[in-house]
């Protein structure tokens, strides 16, 4: 029986690398500081914007895209940095390039945030940090 299952070819490993995640691994493949904070704020990585600019639009378009899903008590703090980012990008009417965005994420690599759950977390990851009580 073992020699029928070796001369036999396996049928998934001989045919061509399936495809069905290529865009998300084209997007992961070139993921900095600023995707990934869009990503921990809940984003798929379908709706990151594409280039080494943010836009105004795109800022826009993806602040509309956060009402699309729904916040949870990991994504608060890493939501409500992006969002900060995105007003400004909105704010000062030009393209911000991607590179300065994530030097613009240093200004909270130290804050925490407060969610109604009561918990405090770290404001760019989402990771609880303690917990102060009902609010």
């Amino acid at each position: 029986m073992l020699a029928v299952l070796l001369l036999c070819p396996a049928a998934c490993a001989s045919g061509p690398r399936p495809e069905v995640f290529r865009a998300t691994r084209d997007v992961l493949a070139d993921l900095d500081d600023f995707g990934a904070l869009l990503l921990d704020a809940g984003l798929p990585a379908d709706t990151l914007p594409p280039g080494r600019e943010v836009t105004p639009e795109d800022a826009t378009r993806l602040r509309i895209t956060f009402g699309l899903y729904s916040p949870t008590s990991r994504t608060y703090g890493p939501r409500l940095v992006a969002d900060m980012l995105l007003r400004e990008v909105i704010d000062g009417a030009a393209s911000v390039k991607r590179s300065e965005l994530d030097s613009r994420l240093l200004r909270y690599q130290h804050l925490n945030v407060m969610g109604s759950d009561g918990f405090l977390s770290y404001a760019l990851t989402g990771t609880p940090a303690q917990c102060i009580g009902p609010v």
